[in-house]
């Protein structure tokens, strides 16, 4: 029998503890530290049903990305032969909480840059329009950079993290596209012109390495229509970006 440390039922009711005191940087680590463990162990996927959710949730409350990159890994070496979806389902989840976590930002930074305004029904001149237009833009620039950026930056991780964990899987090729698009459609609304030229050259490599590894276990095989054709549709998507 495991070590009761190992145990993921026992680790996830240890995390639910810390996190009712407020101490929810020790519950990831305590999730995170059993999920990477080393040691040989004899759990199955089933047993972490409720314990992946958990710990993807607290990465991304902390914005955890290496932690979370490295969780889900291990998980995905335990479900690769028995149980792909359960991984599937995992990084699904990364996106919704992440994606979420950018919009709720957003909305608090528009609510606050709205409640700045100090009267509605003061008298105007040109002078002071201009100078309220430039206060409000810088405000508005600051309140980004503290609450949004972050996410930003957190959600950009991980869509190159994911992306690394999908790639060159036979089983996993859809989700890797579905995520490749995402990554894409995220440079273009948010202008990030440097992240999208290393989107483009991570995405190259990615398929280099298809040929490169082509005899490989689960590797992909570009000679079938189905696959080519997300291939393309995802290098459409990217041109249609540039």
């Amino acid at each position: 029998m495991a070590p009761s440390f190992q145990k993921p039922e026992i680790a996830l009711k240890r995390a639910e503890e810390l996190i009712a005191v407020g101490q929810n940087g020790a519950a990831l680590q305590a999730l995170h530290d059993v999920l990477c463990n080393k040691k040989p162990r004899n759990n199955t996927y089933q047993s972490y049903d409720l314990f992946m959710p958990k710990f993807i949730e607290l990465c991304v409350e902390q914005r955890k990305g290496k932690q979370l990159k490295e969780g889900l890994q291990q998980y995905r070496n335990l479900t690769q032969n028995t149980s792909i979806e359960s991984f599937q389902a995992m990084v699904s989840l990364v996106l919704k909480l992440s994606e979420e976590k950018v919009q709720a930002a957003q909305k608090k930074a528009d609510k606050l840059s709205v409640d700045q305004i100090e009267d509605l029904e003061e008298s105007e001149t040109p002078e002071s329009i201009l100078l309220s237009v430039v206060s409000s833009e810088q405000s508005k620039d600051r309140t980004d950079r503290a609450l949004v950026t972050p996410w930003l930056k957190f959600l950009w991780e991980a869509y190159r993290n994911l992306l690394d964990l999908l790639r060159n899987n036979v089983r996993l090729d859809k989700l890797y596209q579905t995520v490749a698009r995402k990554a894409i459609n995220f440079c273009v609304a948010y202008q990030r012109k440097t992240e999208f030229r290393r989107l483009c050259e991570l995405l190259r490599g990615h398929l280099q390495a298809i040929v490169k590894y082509s005899n490989q276990t689960y590797s992909i095989d570009l000679t079938d229509a189905e696959t080519m054709q997300r291939y393309i549709d995802t290098r459409f998507s990217q041109l249609n970006a540039a």
